[in-house]
C-alpha cells in the first residue's frame, strides 16, 4: 500500500528516549533464593519463538517483583526461601534484561516501579504497526532527511526475530535519529540460507520486529540474491541511509562493508550487545525444550 505524506506523518510517533538499567552489582551464591532460582528467568524469556511473549513474560516478572506481598506470596514456599535481598537482585536482573534487550523501555520500567507491580499486564501488549511498502518508506525517510535527522538501517533474515535481534536493534537505535530495520525477502533468504528458509511468513516478521520501541520503519529489500551488490547499494541510496549497523560478528566481512560504503553510508559496529544466541540455536533450544 503506498501512503502519501499526510498519512505517513500519522504513523511517525514521537521517539521514546531509551534507558538501560544496571545488573546487579554483586551475585549472590548459590545457597541464596536469587542464586537458584533468579537468574532461571534468563532462559524462559529468550527461547520463545514469538518475541512479544518474551515481553509479555519479563512485564510480568517485574510487576510481580515490585509487588511485595505479591513476591513472597508466590515464592516463600520455595527452598531456599527468599529475603528482601533476593527480590531487590531479582528486580535488577530483570530491568537490566527488559532495558538491554528493548524488551521494555525506560518509562516502561518506570510505571511499574512507580505503582510497585500493581499495573495491567494489558498495558504491555504490543501494538502492531503498518506494513507500508518500499516507495512509501522512501517518501518517509526523505521527510526525515529534510528535517536533517540520521538514518540508520540494521537489516537480515530475522526468521524469526529474536530477542538478540532485540538487541542489537535498541543499541542502534540509541545511535541515530531514526532506525529503520529491513529484511531478506524470500529469494535472498533461500539464497542466503537455504532450500528449507524462511521458517516464518515474511509479514509476520515484520509485524513482529515493528511493534517494538526501537522500530522507526520495516521494508524488504530489493535485492534477490547477496550478489545483486548494486541493489543493495541503490536501496541504502534511495532511502537515504546514514548508518548501517553490523553485529560484531559481521565487522570482518568486507564485502558487506565495501557494498555499504559504495552507498555513502557509514558501517558502525554493534560492540555493548552481550548476547550471542542466534535465531538458529534459540530455535534449537525450543524443540528441545518441547516449547
Amino acid at each position: 500500500m503506498l501512503y502519501n505524506i499526510r498519512e505517513l506523518e500519522f504513523f511517525m510517533v514521537e521517539r521514546i528516549k531509551h534507558e538501560y538499567f544496571q545488573e546487579p552489582e554483586e551475585s549472590l551464591s548459590e545457597n541464596t533464593w536469587f542464586g537458584k532460582f533468579g537468574r532461571t528467568a534468563l532462559s524462559t524469556i529468550f527461547i520463545q519463538k514469538d518475541v512479544r511473549f518474551s515481553r509479555a513474560l519479563v512485564s510480568n516478572m517485574l510487576t510481580e517483583a515490585w509487588n511485595e506481598s505479591e513476591f513472597f506470596e508466590e515464592n516463600g514456599h520455595m527452598i531456599p526461601s527468599p529475603d528482601e535481598v533476593d527480590r531487590m537482585h531479582l528486580i535488577c536482573h530483570l530491568q537490566h534484561i527488559a532495558s538491554s534487550t528493548g524488551l521494555l523501555n525506560g518509562e516502561e520500567i518506570r510505571k511499574i516501579q512507580e505503582s510497585e507491580g500493581r499495573v495491567l499486564i494489558q498495558d504491555f501488549l504490543p501494538k502492531e504497526g503498518p506494513l507500508i511498502n518500499f516507495e512509501s518508506l522512501k517518501e518517509m525517510t526523505t521527510l526525515w532527511r529534510s528535517q536533517g535527522l540520521k538514518i540508520g538501517l540494521f537489516h537480515g533474515a530475522f526468521d524469526p526475530p529474536t530477542v538478540v535481534h532485540l538487541a542489537c536493534a535498541t543499541e542502534a537505535y540509541t545511535l541515530c535519529d531514526r532506525l529503520i530495520i529491513g529484511f531478506d525477502g524470500d529469494d535472498l533468504l533461500r539464497s542466503r540460507k537455504g532450500d528449507d528458509r524462511p521458517r516464518y511468513p515474511l509479514d509476520w516478521r515484520r509485524k513482529v520486529f515493528g511493534s517494538f520501541l526501537m522500530v522507526d520503519g520495516t521494508f524488504v529489500l530489493r535485492a534477490d540474491r547477496i550478489e545483486d551488490v548494486s541493489q543493495y547499494v541503490q536501496d541504502y541510496r534511495d532511502l537515504h541511509i546514514d548508518y548501517v549497523f553490523l553485529a560484531r560478528q559481521q565487522e570482518d566481512k568486507n564485502a558487506r562493508v565495501k557494498k555499504i560504503r559504495a552507498s555513502g553510508a557509514k558501517p558502525k559496529i554493534l560492540v555493548h550487545t552481550g548476547f550471542e544466541l542466534p535465531a538458529t540455536s534459540i530455535l534449537r533450544l525450543i524443540k528441545e525444550r518441547g516449547w
